[in-house]
């Protein structure tokens, strides 16, 4: 394996900066970094294998420094050509919810800059929820 070089440093969407490092012989992904409120978080990636003409990890090591390192062995992967679209179309969210036709009152409680309300949740309750 070449040396293992820091190729970015990608910020998802709403999301947390990781540390993406990168073989500079194979350019297989080796070990991700994220840092943590309280430790680092590394992940590593070993074992690769052409897969389907695929390049895929079957050893995945997770470390955050503070427990064992868990460790993932990967025994096989399924690859499919291809998905529909719909595969990947967010879910549609349910119909859980219901209010009386018409105008509603809701008492409601503040106390120290917090708005509290009661409600039932499958017919259970009723149980306070803060509303914001």
């Amino acid at each position: 394996m070449g040396t293992a070089i820091k190729r970015s440093r990608p910020i998802p969407g709403d999301g947390q900066p990781v540390t993406l490092f990168f073989d500079a012989a194979t350019h297989d992904l080796v070990r991700i970094e994220r840092v943590m409120p309280t430790s680092i978080e590394e992940v590593r990636y070993r074992d690769y294998r052409d897969v389907d003409g695929v390049r895929l990890p079957f050893l995945v090591e997770t470390d955050d420094h503070d427990e064992d390192v868990e460790t993932l062995r990967i025994a096989r992967y399924d690859l499919h050509a291809s998905l529909p679209s719909a595969a990947f179309h967010a879910p549609v969210a349910p119909h859980d919810w219901s209010m009386a036709a018409g105008p509603v009152t809701v008492p409601f409680d503040l106390r120290n800059g917090v708005l509290t309300i009661e409600a039932k949740l499958n017919g259970q309750g009723p149980y306070r929820f803060i509303f914001e």
